[in-house]
């Protein structure tokens, strides 16, 4: 869904973002709930079963998803520093 407009937010998002781990998984081993991820973006995924981590801006939406062995980030992993690195080895590793 598209990011809602608010004021004092601007669209697209461009900027850092704590996660909120709201489930175990091994994508997000080795790392701290409440840790920065680099976002660029217009639209969100709504919270659902899936969701492993949340992420706030604007309202709060899905981070990391995970159905059975598929992944999905909403943020930059690659422009994350060593936070980003850890989950794409995580996800080498699984």
């Amino acid at each position: 869904k598209p990011l809602p407009f608010m004021p004092n937010f601007s669209i697209p998002h461009t900027g850092w973002n704590k996660l909120s781990f709201t489930k175990p998984s091994l994508i997000v081993n080795k790392i701290a709930s409440e840790s920065h991820q680099y976002f660029v973006h217009s639209f969100a995924a709504p919270i659902n079963e899936f969701t492993i981590a949340t992420t706030e801006y604007s309202n709060t939406f899905t981070a990391i998803v995970q159905k059975n062995n598929f992944y999905g980030v909403q943020f930059h992993p690659e422009r994350s520093g060593k936070i980003g690195e850890i989950i794409l080895q995580n996800f080498l590793n699984l």
